[in-house]
């Protein structure tokens, strides 16, 4: 059911506008965490990168602050380019394919029915690119990206291919796996192989003009050609693969990918030669880029963002904080927290999440799990049977000895009373302490099964979660144990318990399990997802939140009777959360992800006053969002026009048509019911000639 108002532009003047607020926030690393892909510089004064679940991130030249560009997709973006400041085009997974004409601020979504990664695209000037993927496709657009059709020509390999570029309108190369080069001199109506003579995959290529050019490659692939690639010349410099080359002119150029170097170009009296700069992390570089002979710019694996002023031989980094894996948050009150993770780290923050700084552990192994009890006494449990405890907030740690032997690792903790815990393990060992220090063995949980979850509502009652779908229950402190279920195949990673009588536990593929009986029968919730997941929280029987495996956040405002997948923002895996109310909560996971929501994981629409008129053609964001059925949808028409507002599902199907035809100069406040349609990720595009706007809606049943 769609209901729309016209107002007259009289009634404008003090309208009511809409500011679109994310649900979960990066605080750790900075800008963002995800893995970068591509980066080019526009028009001279901007740099842009794209990269995992939809990343876009801006930076005006001269300045240290990247910021971020929503562009309505959760895909990943691997290509990224620019013609001058405001025109712009980004490929990636399914096909995706968008672009922008005003600069980053609204991102055109083109539907399509292929699927596939597209992994390049490049373009010439306003109307004339390209764009190369998967199966050997090669898609060429005439109209700024409106419009793209396959041009494979007489293209005889179905081989992915990962790189394109073009030196004018008729001549270009495409490259990719197992060696294969083709270059067209008719603008992509016919193809020639320009055989390397190797199986090695090539990812990049750049051409000066229409005869010399370089490739690289898997294996440390190195190739140049004088005579547009008839024949190819080859370096050895590296057997790491090379991911990116990129020159301003035939003196001064770079390569990157594996390793800890970036090589620069230099001419000499024999030819050339390559000198390696290393930028101080193993990271992979993905892409690179210069603006001139001095300043350059690098992204890569786990964030990796560098810049360089001096043509590459030292770099600075634009990323702060670390990438160890983070594998648990314990939050004391609404600002206090401490995190840890891999090789022993210990994260800690006093001001919400705004900074965290590390403290010393004295582990070199994993911790896999932490609990504080007040704001001094602390714990911490991982791998080789380190348990430390700290007394002093952290600032130092000291290991308490569990009877066992170094080889044995904990996998979860759980301390009710400053001094009263107990921490889980394999071989379905729980140990318990009642002072702190002195440690003995549980009796046996009944099962040889590693225990990745346990806790105790009170000094007797408590719960233990693991491996082949197991839950043990205690009712004396865990001298004694009782199997309450057993399975085959899941893994089983944590559990939670509100009251006696209220819990759930998560697992592999999806699971979540609830109990309102202390664990006597357990029934299986439907979560809409087969990620694994491996933590839960909950603040009361109503809200919870459940978090695994590919950026998974799902949340739940009925006790876990729907679950409702909440945009993350990454696709690393995601080991624990953290709620301290309602609407304050953060996750942390792989490569250092800490994401924090002050909404509850929503992502929704505030109200902002303006008291001028729109002047240009406008789509504003729906709200509420996410919504259940029925979201608002805001459309601005400055003149007469013909103009149309749809709705596509993720796939690039149009599933409804709000308004179409001429319509007078005016708001249009719309109203989609999506009663009959599935939870998920929907685009409402509006369109009014050449210009089209779309916005990403979220609906959640």
């Amino acid at each position: 059911m769609k209901r729309l108002i016209v107002l007259g532009a009289w009634w404008l003047c003090g309208v009511t506008g809409l500011m679109a607020q994310e649900g979960w926030t990066w605080q750790h690393p900075l800008p963002q965490g995800n893995r970068l892909y591509d980066v080019v510089i526009a028009g001279g004064t901007q740099v842009w990168t794209c990269g995992a679940a939809g990343t876009l991130l801006a930076l005006e030249i001269g300045d240290t602050t990247w910021t971020a560009k929503p562009c309505g997709t959760v895909d990943a973006l691997y290509s990224v380019d620019f013609v001058d400041q405001t025109h712009g085009w980004a490929v990636g997974e399914n096909g995706l394919r968008i672009h922008t004409t005003d600069g980053g601020e609204n991102w055109i979504h083109r539907p399509t029915s292929e699927g596939g990664a597209l992994f390049d695209v490049t373009f010439l000037d306003l109307s004339l690119g390209y764009c190369v993927g998967e199966q050997g496709r090669i898609y060429k657009s005439t109209d700024g990206g409106n419009q793209w059709s396959a041009t494979t020509g007489t293209l005889p390999s179905p081989l992915t291919l990962y790189a394109t570029f073009f030196v004018n309108p008729d001549t270009g190369w495409v490259a990719g796996a197992t060696g294969i080069v083709y270059a067209t001199e008719d603008g992509g109506v016919t193809w020639q192989s320009r055989s390397l003579a190797t199986d090695r995959a090539v990812k990049d290529l750049f051409f000066f003009d229409q005869n010399r050019g370089w490739a690289v490659g898997v294996n440390g692939m190195l190739s140049y050609t004088e005579d547009g690639g008839r024949h190819w010349m080859h370096d050895t410099l590296t057997t790491s693969t090379l991911e990116s080359v990129c020159f301003i002119d035939a003196t001064h150029g770079w390569i990157a990918g594996e390793g800890k170097e970036i090589y620069a170009y230099e001419p000499t009296a024999q030819g050339h030669r390559w000198v390696a700069y290393d930028f101080g992390s193993w990271d992979r570089i993905h892409a690179l880029t210069f603006l001139d002979a001095d300043h350059g710019w690098a992204v890569g694996g786990a964030s990796l963002i560098l810049d360089t002023d001096n043509g590459g031989e030292t770099w600075t980094w634009q990323r702060s904080g670390e990438t160890a894996w983070l594998k648990d948050i314990y939050f004391l009150n609404e600002t206090v927290a401490w995190s840890v993770g891999s090789d022993g780290r210990v994260l800690h923050t006093t001001d919400a999440g705004i900074s965290w700084a590390a403290q010393p552990s004295a582990v070199g192994w994993n911790l896999e799990a932490v609990s504080f009890v007040n704001s001094q006494v602390g714990y911490a449990a991982g791998w080789k049977g380190r348990f430390q405890k700290t007394e002093d907030g952290g600032l130092t740690w000291e290991r308490r000895y569990p009877p066992v032997d170094d080889t044995m690792p904990f996998f979860d903790l759980c301390f009710i009373h400053p001094d009263t815990g107990w921490v889980a393990g394999a071989h379905g060992k729980v140990f318990r302490t009642t002072n702190g220090a002195d440690w003995f063995l549980s009796h046996d949980v009944g099962a040889d099964v590693p225990l990745h979850g346990i806790q105790f509502i009170d000094g007797r009652r408590g719960w233990a979660v693991g491996s082949q779908k197991h839950i043990f229950h205690s009712t004396d402190g865990g001298l004694r144990w009782t199997k309450q279920l057993a399975g085959q195949d899941t893994l089983l990673s944590d559990c939670f318990f509100l009251t006696a009588t209220t819990g759930w536990v998560t697992g592999w593929y999806g699971t979540v399990l609830k109990t309102i009986d202390g664990g006597s029968t357990w029934s299986l919730q439907a979560t809409g997802t087969e990620a694994h997941l491996n933590k839960i929280f909950f603040v009361d029987e109503d809200d919870g939140w459940a978090v695994g495996n590919d950026g998974t956040i799902l949340r739940t405002e009925d006790g876990g009777l729907s679950w409702h997948d909440q945009h993350s923002g990454t696709t690393e895996w995601l080991y624990g959360v953290q709620f301290t109310d309602r609407e304050h909560g953060v996750v942390v996971g792989t490569k250092g992800v800490i994401l924090k929501t002050v909404t509850g994981g929503n992502s929704f629409v505030v109200e902002e006053h303006i008291n001028q008129m729109p002047q240009h053609f406008t789509l504003s964001q729906n709200y509420p969002n996410p919504f259940n059925p029925s979201t608002h949808i805001n459309v601005f028409v400055p003149t007469q026009g013909d103009v149309r507002v749809e709705i596509f599902d993720v796939r690039g199907r149009r599933v409804d048509v709000l308004l179409e035809g001429s319509r007078p100069a005016g708001q249009y406040n719309l109203t989609w019911t999506a009663s009959t349609l599935p939870s998920g990720i929907y685009f409402c595009r509006a369109t009014l000639g050449g210009q089209v706007f779309t916005q990403k809606m979220i609906l959640m049943k």
